[in-house]
């Protein structure tokens, strides 16, 4: 399965059969961006400042790379808290 917001399909990771997605869109409803997030990873809040920057927070029980940066669990869930591009 997958989903499309516009730019391109979001495709589960790893092969899982479900995944998460964060995707944020402007306000005539046109896609800005969109990321699908790693099985293993499990969002739990999403806050949006006023000036577009938006952090996911939640846990991760694998090793996925957001941006530049790539997150390793340490054990069976770490914290998670990203900021998402703007």
């Amino acid at each position: 399965p997958s989903i499309d917001f516009g730019q391109g399909a979001l495709v589960p990771i790893s092969g899982a059969n479900a995944g998460s997605f964060v995707a944020r869109f402007a306000p005539d409803g046109s896609p800005i961006w969109s990321k699908m997030l790693p099985y293993g990873a499990a969002p739990l809040g999403l806050g949006v400042r006023g000036d577009g920057r938006t952090y996911l927070g939640g846990s991760l029980q694998a090793s996925y790379s957001f941006g530049a940066f790539t997150l390793t669990s340490a054990g069976y869930a770490d914290m998670l808290l990203v900021e998402m591009a703007p």
